[in-house]
């Protein structure tokens, strides 16, 4: 049982409870699910229930697991019962979108780039702590930015050094590695490719896995769906779970997406493999199946 936040003096967000139980309710909220399914129609829904501030579990192509998206890092973090300040990845519609703060050569965008839009790797990206303030993306002035959570309750790993500026944008939830260098870490388009309304450089969407804290990855929409009704939390959320089972005739094993760091000359490191790695995905290519899914999402 892993416990983050607080409620009444208690820690409590990310506690898995029954949910028949009277603690689930004496404790926190229970997490509000509505499903539905990908279909034309459902995209007003989608949309107006992010821009209300609220989370959405996605199903996708496997062997990608489940993702919950949202238009804040906090709500990301919160439905899923943990820590609001961990690291979340932003998702991109361009490579552009990072122009403007990432410490890259002319050879690690190329890396990047080709790591997020033909790859689907998450990328960790080194921030320029000098970045324009005014270029209008939030900042802050919060040593918290560079705490990097392992999983226990408010463990912090690594510190700023006291005189080190941390001015850097508060939506790229950076993290401290490599000698104190900021990284961001990014996440390719997905099903919203080409998509303004739902992601641009103006609607930002941030990404994580799609299992609730303390849990493994879910193998499947419903085992995902399930978890999240056993969670705890600290604020009430209304997920909105949309389901892709019935475009999967083939179901196979779920895996998570493989995270690389690209260092400012472009070399590279893996973080995590995903299935991008395994033997027996190296035939997937999960673009056109992401394609034909986010032709739900338009008009």
């Amino acid at each position: 049982m892993r416990l983050f936040g607080s409620c009444c003096g208690k820690d409590i967000s990310g506690t898995v409870l029954d949910p028949d139980s009277e603690d689930f309710h004496h404790h926190g909220h229970r997490v509000q699910i509505t499903c539905i399914k990908y279909e034309k129609g459902i995209r007003n829904q989608v949309l107006e229930h992010l821009n209300d501030g609220n989370p959405v579990l996605i199903d996708l192509p496997k062997p990608l697991g489940c993702g919950i998206i949202a238009r804040s890092p906090s709500v990301a973090n919160g439905v899923k019962g943990r820590n609001k300040n961990q690291a979340v990845a932003r998702m991109i519609s361009s490579i552009e979108e990072i122009q403007d703060f990432a410490a890259l050569s002319p050879k690690g965008f190329e890396v990047a780039q080709r790591n997020l839009f033909e790859e689907g790797r998450l990328v960790l990206c080194p921030v320029n702590l000098t970045a324009n303030r005014d270029s209008g993306v939030p900042v802050f002035e919060d040593a918290a930015s560079w705490k990097k959570q392992d999983g226990t309750a408010g463990k912090q790993r690594s510190k700023p050094q006291a005189n080190r500026r941390t001015s850097i944008a508060v939506d790229l939830f950076t993290r401290a590695s490599m000698s104190n260098t900021p990284y961001a870490l990014i996440c390719p388009p997905g099903m919203f490719s080409n998509n303004p309304e739902f992601l641009s450089s103006k609607a930002k969407l941030f990404g994580s896995s799609g299992n609730a804290t303390g849990h493994e990855t879910p193998g499947s929409f419903r085992e995902a769906v399930s978890q999240f009704q056993t969670v705890c939390t600290e604020d009430p959320y209304h997920l909105l779970c949309i389901e892709g089972t019935q475009m999967c005739p083939t179901q196979t094993e779920a895996y998570n997406t493989s995270m690389i760091r690209v260092a400012p000359d472009g070399g590279t490191k893996t973080i995590r493999e995903g299935y991008q790695d395994k033997q027996n995905c190296k035939d997937f290519a999960p673009y056109e199946e992401l394609k034909k899914w986010g032709e739900c999402f338009k008009d």
